[in-house]
């Protein structure tokens, strides 16, 4: 009798109590972006790597030295990628960007 005083006491009282865990949004934190002149690396629909810098949108260039190394990532890592940029990434990562290269 207790126990049915107790719960009447919560009920009429306005407490509420939840049973179901409440939903938690899992954050991806797996992924590590790869960096080039100090700017994190995003890809475009075919895997190859750029930059968004303070003056445009700038590819890669696949005469870099490295340029294998971030195409690797992308195909080892894309799963990984794509839940980051949607968290981290530019708001426009979802269009292509125009190929721009930066002169070295």
């Amino acid at each position: 009798m207790i126990l049915v005083g107790s719960a009447a006491a919560i009920g009429l009282s306005g407490c509420y109590v939840y049973t179901d865990p409440v939903p938690v949004t899992r954050v991806d934190t797996t992924y590590e972006p790869m960096y080039y002149e100090g700017n994190p690396v995003y890809y475009d629909d075919s895997g190859a790597p750029f930059v968004y810098a303070s003056a445009g949108i700038y590819y890669v260039p696949p005469t870099y030295v490295s340029y294998g190394v971030y195409v690797n990532h992308y195909h080892r890592h894309g799963p990984a990628y794509r839940t980051w940029v949607r968290s981290h990434g530019p708001s426009n990562h979802h269009r292509s960007p125009p190929v721009r290269h930066r002169r070295h």
